[in-house]
C-alpha cells in the first residue's frame, strides 16, 4: 500500500484512490496529532507520499519527506561534542537537524515575511556555507557536523549578541539551536509547511543507544511542533513510526504523546462480518468495480468459510498483506477463467510461501545473534504443530543447543509482528490473542503459542 514503487508507478492511484475512512490526512494538517503508529505493511509511508502529493497540489503548501532507513546513528552521536553521555546530547542533536530542514522548507518560500529579514537571510545564508542547503538529507547533515574538522559559520548577527560573548564559536550547536528558533520563531507566512519523517521501520538493532536516540526525536518533535503553534508559524513535523519500535524506545512523556497527539494506522475490524472490513472498502475503492467486487467475484465459500472472510484470516489485516493476497490469486487466475475455491486456495498457498514467510523473516532482523531469522522459523516448524508449549519449545532449544534467551526473544518479535499469537486462559475458558487483534496485548511466557494460518501454510502444518 505505498509506496515509493506506487508514487512512481501509478501517482494517481495514491492521490486519488487513496482510502482514508480514518480520518489520518485531516488529523495531520489539522490538529496537534503528528506520530503515527501502525503494524509494518499498515500504510504508515502510504499515508506520508498521499499527503506530499496532495499538498504538491495546493499553491500554498509546502511538504517535504525525509527518510531516516540509512541514518548513521554513529555519526549522530557525535555531533554535539564535550564529555556528557550521549543521551544528554541527542536532544540538542536532533533539534540542530530538525531546525536546519525547518528553515530549508521556510526558505524555499518567497511568502515568507520576518521582522528581521538580516538575521534570517544571514541564518540561511551560514547554512548554504556549511553545506547544509539546498535539499540535504537528514544523514548528510549528521555526518558533515559530525566530522572532526566541521566548524560552525557564525552569521555576524548572532556574533555582535550577547549569547556568543563567551563561547567556543568553533562547535557550540546548543547556542547556535537557541538561536534558530528565535530566527524561525518571528517567520510569518500564509503558507502551511509539513516536514515528514518515515524509515524508522529499518531501524531495528540490539543497539539501546538507537532506542534512546528515537525517543529524544520524539520527545524533541513534540517539543518543537509546540513551540511553533505557541509562536504562530505554520510549521509542523509528523512522525511515521512502526508500533512495536515505539514500545522500546526511551521517554517520560512517551506515554502522554500516544494517549494526546498519536493515531494508530489500524485496519482490524472483527471478521465475523467482513462485510464491514476497511480492506474491503479499499479494495472496491481501488478496483473502481462500480459496485461490490466481493459479493460480484467472491460469492462462495471455502471449507464452509464465507470467502471474504476466509481472505482475511490469510492476514494479519494490513493492506499490504491483503493486497498481496489478491495479487497472488489473480496471478493464477487464467484470463475469462471463473474465479473458484481452488483458486483461492492455489493463491492463498502461494502467498505464504513467496510472500508471509519472507515478511516474518524480516520482522526478525535486529532481534537475532547467534542464528538467521530463517532458522529460528524453521526451529517452530519442527513440531508440525499449530498450537504449541513454551515448555516443549524450550526442552527442544536446549536439545538441540540453541540459545534460550534469543528463542524467546525471537517469540516476542514474532509475536509482535502477529506471525504468532498466545493462548490465554481467563474464566471464559481459552481464547487465542494476536497483536493485530489487541495492539494491547503482550507475549507472556509459559503461555501455549498459536501459529498464524499464513505461517503454517508455508511450514507445511495442517
Amino acid at each position: 500500500m505505498c509506496s515509493s514503487r506506487d508514487r512512481t508507478e501509478a501517482p494517481s492511484l495514491l492521490r486519488e484512490g487513496y482510502f482514508d475512512e480514518q480520518g489520518l490526512t485531516k488529523s495531520a494538517l489539522e490538529g496537534p496529532t503528528f506520530l503515527y503508529l501502525g503494524n509494518k505493511g499498515a500504510g504508515k509511508s502510504a499515508l506520508v507520499n498521499h499527503l506530499d502529493l496532495e499538498l504538491q497540489n495546493r499553491y500554498n503548501s509546502f511538504s517535504t519527506i525525509y527518510q531516516l532507513e540509512d541514518f548513521s546513528f554513529q555519526n549522530f552521536s557525535k555531533i554535539i561534542r564535550g564529555d556528557q553521555e550521549p543521551e544528554a546530547k541527542f536532544p540538542d542533536a536532533w533539534a540542530w537537524l530538525l531546525l536546519i530542514i525547518a528553515l530549508e522548507s521556510l526558505s524555499r518560500d518567497e511568502g515568507v515575511w520576518h521582522p528581521d529579514a538580516v538575521s534570517y537571510n544571514e541564518t540561511v545564508n551560514s547554512l548554504k556555507q556549511m553545506g547544509f542547503m539546498p535539499n540535504s538529507s537528514l544523514r548528510h547533515i549528521a555526518n558533515i557536523t559530525s566530522r572532526k574538522t566541521f566548524k560552525l559559520t557564525i552569521p555576524y548577527v548572532f556574533e555582535s549578541s550577547e549569547d556568543f560573548a563567551s563561547i567556543d564559536k568553533v562547535n557550540d550547536i546548543p547556542m547556535f539551536v537557541h538561536n534558530m528558533k528565535r530566527i524561525i520563531c518571528s517567520c510569518r507566512t500564509d503558507s502551511n509547511h509539513i516536514i515528514m519523517l518515515d524509515g524508522l521501520d529499518d531501524i531495528l538493532t540490539t543497539r539501546s543507544v538507537q532506542y534512546n536516540s528515537l525517543g529524544s526525536l520524539v520527545f524533541e518533535v513534540d517539543r518543537l511542533n509546540d513551540l511553533l503553534k505557541q509562536n504562530g508559524v505554520k510549521l509542523k513535523f509528523i512522525i511515521v513510526c512502526r508500533t512495536d519500535l515505539y514500545e522500546r524506545i526511551s521517554g517520560a512523556n512517551k506515554n502522554k504523546i500516544r494517549q494526546d497527539k498519536c493515531k494508530y494506522v489500524d485496519w482490524y475490524q472483527n471478521p465475523r462480518n467482513p462485510d464491514r472490513s476497511l480492506l474491503l472498502d479499499m479494495v472496491n475503492k481501488k478496483t473502481n468495480f462500480g459496485g461490490d467486487f466481493f459479493r460480484a467475484f467472491f460469492d462462495f465459500k471455502i471449507s464452509g468459510t464465507p470467502a471474504p472472510k476466509y481472505l482475511l484470516e490469510q492476514t494479519r489485516h494490513t493492506p499490504r498483506d491483503f493486497l498481496t493476497l489478491m495479487r497472488k490469486i489473480a496471478e493464477v487466475q487464467r484470463e475469462g477463467e471463473r474465479l473458484k475455491p481452488n483458486l483461492v486456495l492455489s493463491g492463498a498457498r502461494i502467498y505464504s510461501t513467496d510472500y508471509f514467510v519472507g515478511e516474518v523473516e524480516d520482522e526478525l532482523e535486529g532481534y537475532t545473534k547467534s542464528r538467521p531469522p530463517k532458522d529460528w522459523i524453521e526451529f517452530i516448524g519442527m513440531f508440525g504443530k499449530r498450537r504449541i508449549s513454551t515448555r516443549d519449545l524450550e526442552l527442544k532449544a536446549r536439545h538441540l543447543k540453541y540459545d534460550i534467551d534469543e528463542m524467546y526473544a525471537v517469540l516476542r518479535a514474532l509475536f509482535e509482528c502477529s506471525a504468532i499469537g498466545t493462548v490465554v486462559n481467563s474464566g471464559n475458558g481459552e481464547h487465542y490473542t494476536f497483536r493485530y487483534r489487541n495492539r494491547n496485548s503482550n507475549f507472556v511466557i509459559g503461555n501455549d503459542i498459536s501459529i498464524h494460518v499464513g505461517l503454517r501454510k508455508a511450514l507445511n502444518i495442517p
